[in-house]
């Protein structure tokens, strides 16, 4: 099971964001700070954030869906990726989000992988 913190990097570089690297003497810590774009900056948290999971779900087109008390995220596009979290609170929804983006992630750098090699 991955970390907050590698499940966030993970959905920051799922939606193409790069991530600021912290002074040398400091490891990387939550909220991240992140380039949107060109000269914009922000701090990077969708656990926390329902705006920051609704991107992540608008970008990377998921599907939702409540089911027997568990929230379920889904990319269907391509191969099947999907989390699911228990309970029915937003971070729980909004940790399912991230965990679903951090398999796309993965998905899309092992396809590549295969294209390349």
């Amino acid at each position: 099971m991955m970390t907050d913190l590698e499940l966030t990097v993970a959905s920051a570089l799922a939606m193409g964001y790069q991530i600021s690297a912290p002074p040398k003497d400091q490891d990387f810590t939550l909220p991240l700070n992140v380039e949107y774009s060109p000269q914009k900056f922000g701090l990077w948290n969708p656990i926390k954030d329902n705006g920051q999971a609704l991107a992540i779900v608008k970008k990377l087109k998921l599907d939702i869906a409540y089911f027997m008390d568990s929230w379920v995220v889904v990319k269907v596009q391509g191969n099947y990726e999907g989390a699911k979290a228990g309970g029915g609170g937003h971070q729980d929804l909004n940790r399912a989000i991230v965990e679903c983006a951090a398999k796309v992630l993965a998905a899309d750098l092992l396809k590549g992988e295969k294209n390349n090699g």
